[in-house]
């Protein structure tokens, strides 16, 4: 194509300047297909990389000695450190990525959607030209608060934190960055700390197009910053919000626009309940696994009050990942009392558990007409409880809700079984201390899975949370 625009150039020709610039025009498009080319086999080199780490979930070429490695438990401790790998690195791979580029508005190629909206397809443009100075780039803190405001978790920092994203004048690509706000009404409230070395709210000293992500999603706005009463009356909403947040007078605040997030409902309210309860759930159980190791040689008197503290330690774990979820679905649900009542209730359900262990030598003695009833009323209780406890606070905000008891303890049976079904084939006699923990963490963390799967289902279909 370039010799073909050369050939037609002859000098003292009166179309000369208009051939040179379409000759620069062909240069500029060369060298850009050049440079696609190049970034197109990156890619694919990248992505044959990434697909590369697979080779770590195999069962042979394990050259290096692992818990268990050698033993039959060796099996099923590779084969759970197989699959959870393959979950995290799903998981790493397939949460959305947020755009902090322009795509001038354009739409996805086919068959491709985009991860979030397309950056400042239209607020960000008003009275806004494109410069040439250096891009601003969030530091690595934001980066990461930008990808959680991005993900399935985006609805657990709903009414906090939240994202604002805008062109300034001067820079070629949009610029986003976390913020705290506070609500009031159709607007959201948001402060400038240390003002004199930030330079983001000076563009919105006059009225400015942004973006802000609420509930994971590119909401179109408008941002202003307020002055006289209107800000003293902003000032007032801050400080009832985050009453320890220091405001000055020289404080800036602004409001952007930006509607109310809805409720917690459906899918969302189960995915995010999954990812939450189960991470919540582990994390506490890690404390009875390793509570219970270490005084498994140990006395009665040690033992059991120590497990008994484990397992309130493991239901106020459990009880704060599900407030967590709960408040963004039921505004007013109180959290200190669901707490409460799932670290007693779990107590409770470690005491029936333990007791037929504890005291197994009296109970032997007694009939089997008696020892059977008092077996299932204790497995009862210990299954009921829970699910009860949260009952008691959840039937005052959603009616017909007594069959949360039920699944509840429907989704302990079954993570209990798989629980047992994974750990107790691996625990074996003379086991090495670590290994022991390690294994019982691995069978919570499947445990945690299954039943936070079955109740993040079953709350999605209780009356008032479809």
């Amino acid at each position: 194509m370039r010799e073909i625009v050369a050939s037609l150039m002859r000098r003292g020709d009166t179309l000369l300047p208009y051939f040179q610039d379409v000759y620069d025009h062909v240069l500029r498009v060369a060298e850009w297909t050049k440079s696609l080319r190049e970034l197109i086999a990156t890619i694919r080199e990248t992505q044959l990389s990434i697909q590369g780490w697979a080779a770590i979930t195999d069962f042979y070429g394990q050259n290096i000695p692992y818990p268990g490695f050698g033993q039959a438990s060796g099996v099923w401790v590779s084969t759970l450190a197989i699959l959870v790998i393959s979950a995290t690195l799903y998981a790493v791979f397939k949460t959305p990525r947020l755009a902090l580029n322009s795509t001038g508005g354009q739409s996805p190629p086919a068959g491709v959607r985009w991860a979030l909206p397309p950056p400042c397809a239209a607020a960000c443009t008003d009275g806004m030209t494109t410069g040439t100075a250096k891009p601003i780039r969030p530091g690595v803190p934001n980066r990461l608060l930008l990808r959680l405001l991005g993900s399935r978790l985006a609805p657990l920092l709903n009414g906090t934190l939240t994202a604002l994203r805008y062109r300034p004048a001067t820079a070629p690509k949009p610029v986003a960055l976390p913020v705290q706000y506070a609500r009031s009404g159709e607007e959201i409230l948001v402060t400038a700390g240390n003002p004199d070395r930030k330079r983001w709210w000076r563009h919105f000293r006059h009225s400015a197009g942004a973006d802000v992500l609420l509930d994971g999603r590119w909401v179109a706005g408008e941002g202003r910053l307020l002055a006289g009463t209107e800000r003293d009356a902003g000032a007032e909403t801050y400080r009832r919000r985050f009453p320890r947040v220091p405001l000055t007078a020289d404080t800036p605040i602004l409001a952007f626009t930006a509607p109310p997030v809805p409720p917690l409902r459906g899918s969302r309210l189960a995915w995010t309940w999954f990812l939450v309860v189960t991470a919540a759930e582990f994390l506490g159980f890690a404390i009875p696994a390793v509570t219970g190791a270490l005084t498994a040689d140990g006395p009665t008197v040690v033992s059991l009050p120590a497990l008994l503290l484990a397992g309130a330690t493991e239901g106020a774990a459990l009880g704060a990942g599900q407030a967590l979820v709960l408040r963004r679905a039921l505004p007013a649900l109180n959290s200190r009392r669901w707490v409460a009542a799932t670290a007693g209730a779990a107590s409770f359900a470690y005491l029936a558990g333990l007791a037929p262990s504890t005291w197994a030598a009296d109970l032997v003695s007694w009939p089997p007409l008696v020892l059977w009833p008092v077996a299932a009323v204790l497995g009862t209780a210990l299954l009921l409880s829970i699910g009860f406890a949260q009952w008691l606070i959840l039937r005052r905000h959603l009616a017909r809700s007594a069959r949360w008891i039920f699944t509840t303890a429907g989704a302990w049976l079954l993570g209990l079984a798989v629980f047992l079904g994974v750990t107790m084939p691996l625990w074996q006699p003379g086991q090495n201390i670590a290994l022991t923990i390690l294994i019982g963490i691995l069978g919570g963390l499947v445990m945690a899975a299954t039943t936070s799967a079955v109740t993040g289902v079953a709350l999605r279909r209780l009356p008032g949370l479809k």
